[in-house]
């Protein structure tokens, strides 16, 4: 799993689209809402606490499917 922060636009958008096309699992982050996006989180990084619990919640999601 690999988490991109920004996917709204720019090089965040770029960089989940590319690893996406190369059959990556991939998690992202930003403070909008995106439509039609699996995975992603809507979340203001700048809020640690959050980010914490998002990444948290992730790691344990991910654990646990793979048992």
């Amino acid at each position: 799993m690999i988490i991109v922060t920004g996917e709204s636009s720019g090089l965040g958008k770029a960089i989940a689209e590319d690893l996406r096309s190369n059959g990556e699992q991939v998690v992202t982050f930003s403070r909008r809402e995106e439509e039609g996006s699996t995975e992603h989180i809507s979340c203001d990084i700048a809020d640690h606490q959050a980010l914490k619990i998002h990444i948290l919640s992730l790691i344990v999601a991910n654990t646990s499917s793979r048992r």
